[in-house]
């Protein structure tokens, strides 16, 4: 099916690009102009996608602008390919392993389709394998750098960086020279970073933290079985459970060679990955690529794990059997291939469908609003992505992601700012006074499936059109969240 006008397939990758926007003409990360915000989990992709804008031009076709960040994604996913071959062949010394572990991920199609959607996905992994990669050659001041724009690609990887300190200081004979030269760039990147999201929130961390997390150490094994089951069997070479293979070349019975740090690294790293990710943000949509993107980044290092583990059984079973090894390696190469040809016709009808369903709603109410409301006239939004980037209109995100005021129930703020519309998903919020608060507008799509819940196919835009004395009047909200806007008298056509 046609999607229409090129776009992102998550109305997130529309909130990167709006800080991408005004990032260098405000000189720090804002959501709005001129208001530092914390609502980016990604500093590292929106100053990536910032380059877009400061080498083509804000006024660049939207189109142009969407292409050059697609063509971004694909670069690093490029990159991903070549430093994974790379990483591999480090490790295993054996050209024909690297290079499948490097096909592998070239065939692992929801990855592949990572590249295109706006996200930070190809870079946090090539930023995690760098950081691997350095840190397995023991160049420790390289590898605490790469650990640290890891970080701030995806701040999940700093648990992985936590393991590899722990290992240093369990296995290394120079464990604390090592660890503090590895240490010392990510320490200082942290303090930095907490000390901004301070600066632009009074709190240490990213706004997105407060607003999405679920911490649960209870149900993290529900959440792996999820992961592992229902998400990761979507990504080629694991729809077959080949996944075990990861695990069997690593058996206790096998005698290591290799010193430390050794082949079982990328392995380790990409499970830390997945367990801090799905315990601070649950699973519950799988099918979705809303929230398998959160996994994706582990991908690479899993697949690398699966490849060092399926060389070290050949080289066990070859004590036996003459050319183990090669076949074996075949054996999930051609299991790569299969369910790459399988997957990549759904996988590429989903992203046209997820890009389809964001353009006909929130990019349509956004460009409606561009039109029909004046500049500067303040809106909220529930969904704040593409609504505030084609608006261009300064916008309270009411989920408090991009607006943390909203997250702490700010009354000064909302006093302060009043708005004229409320861009809101009818299936998160129910106003009280139905009898001022009317529709105005409304955006529905069909065949959903940016999320599992089809009644999220629907967007409206609601106003208040007269008020007493021209004064903001409080309307309430209940639904996801309870919540109280200031309306003013609509000003709009």
């Amino acid at each position: 099916m046609n999607p229409g006008p090129i776009g992102f397939r998550l109305d997130d990758a529309w909130i990167h690009q709006v800080y991408a926007r005004n990032f260098f003409s405000d000189g720090f990360l804002s959501y709005n102009n001129g208001i530092p915000s914390t609502g980016c989990t990604s500093p590292l992709w929106v100053f990536c996608l910032s380059f877009i804008y400061l080498f083509l031009g804000k006024g660049s076709a939207v189109d142009t602008l969407v292409f050059a960040a697609y063509g971004l994604g694909v670069i690093f996913y490029c990159l991903v390919v070549w430093r994974s071959t790379c990483l591999t062949f480090e490790l295993t010394q054996n050209r024909f392993a690297a290079i499948t572990g490097g096909i592998m991920i070239a065939l692992a199609t929801p990855l592949a389709a990572g590249s295109y959607s706006g996200m930070e996905i190809s870079l946090t992994c090539l930023m995690l394998i760098l950081a691997v990669h350095t840190y397995v050659k023991e160049k420790w001041y390289l590898s605490g750098l790469f650990w640290s724009l890891a970080f701030l690609s995806r701040p999940e990887s700093l648990a992985v960086f936590g393991v590899g300190v722990i290992l240093l200081i369990v296995f290394s004979k120079d464990r604390w020279k090592a660890c503090f030269k590895i240490a010392l760039p990510v320490i200082g990147i942290i303090f930095l970073y907490m000390l901004y999201n301070y600066w632009a929130s009074g709190l240490p961390l990213p706004a997105t933290y407060y607003a999405k997390k679920s911490f649960s150490l209870g149900d993290l094994p529900i959440r792996f079985y999820k992961a592992f089951k229902l998400q990761l069997s979507q990504v080629p070479p694991f729809l077959f459970h080949t996944i075990w293979l990861l695990l069997i070349g690593y058996l206790p019975f096998r005698k290591f060679t290799l010193r430390f740090p050794s082949v079982e690294f990328p392995m380790i790293a990409g499970i830390v990955f997945l367990i801090a990710n799905i315990a601070l943000i649950s699973p519950d949509d799988p099918i979705a690529f809303y929230h398998l993107r959160y996994l994706l980044p582990a991908v690479p290092l899993l697949i690398i794990g699966l490849t060092i583990g399926v060389f070290l059984l050949g080289l066990e079973l070859g004590k036996k059997y003459k050319r183990a090894t090669v076949l074996l390696l075949v054996f999930v190469l051609m299991i790569s291939f299969f369910q790459a040809m399988v997957t990549i016709k759904k996988v590429s009808a989903h992203m046209h469908n997820d890009v389809r369903n964001i353009n006909e709603v929130q990019r349509k109410i956004g460009e409606w609003m561009h039109y029909s409301i004046p500049r500067g006239t303040w809106i909220a939004a529930s969904d704040a992505g593409a609504v505030r980037y084609f608006s261009e209109l300064p916008t309270i995100d009411v989920m408090g992601l991009n607006t943390p005021e909203m997250l702490r129930k700010n009354e000064r703020f909302i006093k302060e700012h009043p708005v004229s519309a409320f861009v809101y998903i009818p299936e998160w919020f129910e106003p009280i006074e139905k009898d001022i608060f009317q529709g105005r507008y409304y955006e529905n799509t069909e065949r959903y499936s940016v999320t599992a819940n089809w009644k999220m196919n629907i967007q409206w835009v609601g106003v208040v059109f007269k008020t007493p004395s021209n004064k903001p009047v409080r309307i309430h909200f209940k639904g996801k969240s309870n919540l109280a806007l200031y309306f003013l008298p609509y000003p709009g056509n």
